[in-house]
């Protein structure tokens, strides 16, 4: 799901999906503590939050409780022209494959979704499942992507279902 470039001020309103898989929130306006309500996609793999002036590690504290998180971009921001980050974050997720589309030997890690603005339609690929070496993880993650789609989809259809009945 992207919500890029979309002048969020805060995440109050995203929509609860807890399976959510892919989340980008690049170029927005939030203050670093309002990462901490992203806890609630718990089987979120992968986040992007480049430029949205991010400073210290302190300001990533809300991050910790993405315990399935394995892809992190956080370019264009402060923190990430800092000495010795890379290093840092990934001691501090452990299960982090990859920072700023390198892994973690410095490889380039091809990312096959263009970035899009809160104004471009969605499409079924955003929610697509990392490559990680493990087929059968991947197979489980690929079911409960979806899962995921299918509840998204539920979701979006229940506001138009009920002005239909009102």
């Amino acid at each position: 799901m992207s919500f890029n470039n979309c002048s969020l001020h805060n995440l109050d309103n995203l929509p609860v999906l807890p399976k959510l898989l892919r989340l980008e929130l690049d170029d927005n306006k939030f203050k670093p503590e309002q990462l901490s309500k992203l806890c609630v996609y718990l089987d979120l793999q992968k986040l992007s939050i480049n430029g949205n002036s991010l400073s210290q590690y302190s300001d990533l504290a809300g991050l910790q409780s993405l315990s399935n998180m394995v892809h992190l971009n956080m370019g264009r921001n402060q923190l990430a022209m800092t000495k010795d980050h890379r290093e840092t974050m990934f001691e501090m997720h452990p299960k982090l494959q990859i920072l700023d589309n390198l892994n973690k030997k410095g490889t380039l890690f091809p990312d096959n979704h263009e970035s899009r603005s809160c104004d471009d339609e969605d499409d079924d690929d955003d929610d697509e499942q990392i490559d990680i070496d493990d087929d059968n993880e991947e197979e489980e993650i690929e079911s409960q992507e979806e899962e995921a789609q299918e509840s998204e989809d539920e979701e979006l259809d229940q506001p138009s279902k009920r002005k239909k009945v009102a």
